[in-house]
């Protein structure tokens, strides 16, 4: 059981039905503040896929 929870943030946000991830992102004032604090280059990556940029 552990195992299976202890993934880290980039594989269960892949592992979510990606249409709501998507919706979740493209909410009002996300992008402004989520890139000036994201520190994880891999999950920003991901979420700029998401957006299309």
């Amino acid at each position: 059981m552990r195992r299976n929870n202890f993934k880290d943030l980039l594989m269960c946000l892949k592992g979510l039905d990606q249409e709501l991830v998507r919706g979740s992102v493209m909410g009002e004032r996300f992008k402004e503040l989520f890139f000036a604090n994201c520190k994880d280059e891999a999950i920003c990556s991901y979420v700029k896929g998401l957006l299309g940029e």
